[in-house]
């Protein structure tokens, strides 16, 4: 009977020890959540995280909703883009009532999706990119593909494809426009040519049109001036001549000057003048 009573006074003494110890924990975890609270309410997430580690244990909702909200936004905070999404969306909803931690959730939330929508854009203009340069269209293809502000939110690796893809756009158009010069050179050369073998013809022209035995005697006149050691000496013995080809000329004969002084007027060639200039001598 008596060792009935020991026993029962043992029993009674641990469930005591037991209800005060869960009472000590209560009391424990009521003040963790509070303190977390108070440093969630500040901002100060990495304190709140730090309180909540030493009390988590899967025993505590309230405890668990509050590091699943610290610990996924913090994660958020670091991770990749996609990871980082999926962090926010595993948020438990209850964070809405903290409204600093909100306005960043929020916040960060509305950056992953901008920075997403940017990375989104950059690809479809990679594949513009590319399809300018399949059209030939490098100067367009190289403006499009020069590094901008919002490159500070792209993917490295998508940054270097379009790295090189502004590079071959360059070179490309380097090599295009080195080939337009060329072909423009040629076509001015063309038209250069075209224009003196038209202004030629058209002096030609004008020269037979205007060939008269005074534009022939003046033509004469310089040769005579200018045969300098030569004994020939020029004159014009004849009308306006068309020869078959319907070229005009004036018929020439050459005598030595020294003779002419002792009246010797022997004829010593005989040419044709044509309008060109042109004393084309006439084989008897």
């Amino acid at each position: 009977m008596k060792s009935k009573k020991i026993l029962i006074g043992i029993v009674v003494v641990v469930v005591l020890f037991i209800i005060g110890l869960i009472g000590k924990n209560n009391n424990e975890a009521k003040m963790v959540i509070k303190n977390a609270e108070i440093a969630i309410n500040e901002g100060n997430y990495e304190k709140a995280r730090e309180l909540l580690y030493t009390v988590v244990d899967g025993n505590n909702k309230k405890i668990d909703k509050l590091w699943n909200i610290v610990n996924s936004y913090q994660n958020a905070q670091t991770a990749n883009l996609e990871a980082g999404l999926k962090y926010l969306d595993e948020i438990d909803n209850s964070y809405k009532k903290y409204n600093k931690l909100k306005e960043d959730v929020d916040n960060l939330r509305e950056e992953l999706l901008s920075t997403k929508k940017v990375r989104e854009k950059f690809k479809l203009k990679i594949d513009e990119v590319k399809g300018l340069i399949d059209k030939g269209n490098y100067k367009e293809a190289m403006e499009l593909s020069e590094e901008t502000s919002e490159w500070q939110h792209i993917e490295q690796k998508d940054k270097n494809t379009m790295y090189d893809l502004h590079v071959q756009a360059m070179e490309l158009y380097s090599e295009q426009v080195k080939e337009e010069r060329k072909e423009e050179q040629k076509k001015q050369d063309e038209e250069e040519k075209i224009k003196n073998e038209q202004e030629e013809q058209s002096k030609k022209e004008n020269q037979e049109n205007n060939f008269s035995k005074e534009v022939a005697q003046k033509i004469i006149d310089k040769l005579n001036n200018d045969n300098g050691n030569s004994r020939n000496f020029y004159e014009i013995t004849s009308d306006l001549k068309t020869d078959d080809n319907g070229k005009k000329y004036f018929d020439v004969v050459a005598k030595d000057k020294d003779w002419i002084k002792f009246d010797d007027h022997t004829v010593l060639a005989n040419y044709k003048l044509y309008s060109n200039e042109d004393l084309v001598e006439v084989q008897n």
